[in-house]
């Protein structure tokens, strides 16, 4: 009986950590911009430009951008482009989570935070 309570549990941790984002190095926010229906891949699109690439363990970004293109404008595009606009103004460096990033290796963006240096 216990070993099955022990490899349930050991399944639960390795897909926990095998799915993991991370969150990038300190970046300057360079250019923020939303768009609808102009998006490659989506109907909305979150595109920040930083100083240099968004590099992470889950993704090895070899531009200075990351995007972020659910299928409609929602609450996540409008509070992220807020937080970055606000970075952006104030010259404060952010951290960017991703979880994964595309074929062409741009990040796609799924947390923002202010960093305090």
């Amino acid at each position: 009986m216990k070993l099955p309570k022990i490899l349930l549990l050991g399944g639960l941790l390795l897909s926990s950590t095998a799915f993991a984002g991370a969150w990038t190095e300190p970046l300057t926010v360079k250019d923020v911009s939303v768009s609808v229906n102009e998006g490659r891949f989506a109907k909305a699109q979150l595109r920040v430009t930083f100083d240099k690439p968004p590099v992470t363990s889950v993704c090895a970004a070899t531009e200075k951008l990351a995007v972020y293109d659910p299928s409609d404008m929602n609450a996540w595009i409008q509070t992220w482009s807020s937080i970055l606009l606000t970075a952006q103004a104030q010259n404060k460096k952010v951290q960017i989570y991703m979880t994964t990033c595309r074929a062409n290796s741009v990040p796609l963006l799924y947390g923002v935070r202010v960093i305090n240096q």
